[in-house]
């Protein structure tokens, strides 16, 4: 009882939890022939940055489904965050390729010859919302669930997954 009265002294936690594999990092700085050594805290600090933009990347994603009331990211949705938010302006190279939606429900039909798509065990079950009866595997989660109170996207309940990207 005498603990909780003093004020603790211990230093913070020092923060080496990396949610991405600090030595795989290691490895791609240095397959640049032009960087010589990396000090300890690079890596950790680069998986951390990455941690970061990542999160940033998906709360776009999250706020423009949940604008357009859509339940489902696709490779749509990532090129129209990326087209329209100026942070990620740097990516739209990498996703210039991707169709958009009507050019790829266009491109669908013409393929097709205008028949009606079949459905499957796995598109049935995905447009009833049980994916994982369809897959023999765990439930998908939607995005909505990772979202925190505060608005940032975090993983609710996934300690396990993370285990093998910490290092």
């Amino acid at each position: 009882m005498a603990d909780a009265d003093q004020p603790t002294s211990k230093r913070p936690k020092r923060s080496n939890d990396a949610r991405f594999p600090v030595a795989r990092i290691k490895r791609l700085i240095q397959a640049d022939e032009e960087v010589g050594k990396v000090a300890q805290a690079t890596p950790v600090l680069v998986s951390k940055a990455l941690e970061l933009f990542l999160q940033q990347l998906v709360q776009a994603l999250l706020q423009d489904s949940q604008a357009r009331n859509v339940q489902k990211i696709s490779a749509h949705t990532l090129k129209r965050v990326i087209n329209t938010v100026p942070t990620f302006d740097f990516l739209s190279d990498l996703v210039q390729h991707v169709p958009d939606p009507i050019q790829a429900q266009d491109e669908a039909s013409i393929v097709e010859g205008d028949q009606k798509p079949r459905t499957t065990a796995a598109t049935s079950a995905t447009a009833t919302g049980s994916r994982s009866s369809a897959r023999g595997g765990k439930p998908v989660a939607r995005l909505a669930d990772y979202a925190t109170e505060d608005g940032s996207a975090e993983e609710a309940g996934a300690q396990d997954e993370d285990d093998e990207y910490d290092a």
